[in-house]
């Protein structure tokens, strides 16, 4: 972290203050750039939460188009 970035004060319950400096433990990071790289994970998880949310309504979208379509031929061959 850079030296002019801004800085966050933060309060912590006793709990996630202990699992963040046994995170920082393992992965070898400083408290702020483990608290950093979880924070960005999060967000990207999130953003792709929403990509995946997007493709299943066009796919379900897609689907009902295929239906209307299968249904309105259907109904323009009982005209015929």
């Amino acid at each position: 972290m850079a030296r002019t970035d801004q800085q966050f004060p933060l309060r912590l319950p006793p709990e996630l203050k202990e699992k963040l400096e046994n995170a920082c433990k393992e992965s070898g990071r400083s408290k702020n750039a483990e608290a950093v790289y979880r924070l960005e994970q999060s967000f990207e998880h999130q953003e792709n939460s929403d990509i995946a949310q997007l493709k299943q309504q066009i796919e379900r979208m897609d689907q009902t188009i295929k239906t209307l379509a299968t249904t309105l031929q259907s109904v323009a061959n009982r005209g015929k």
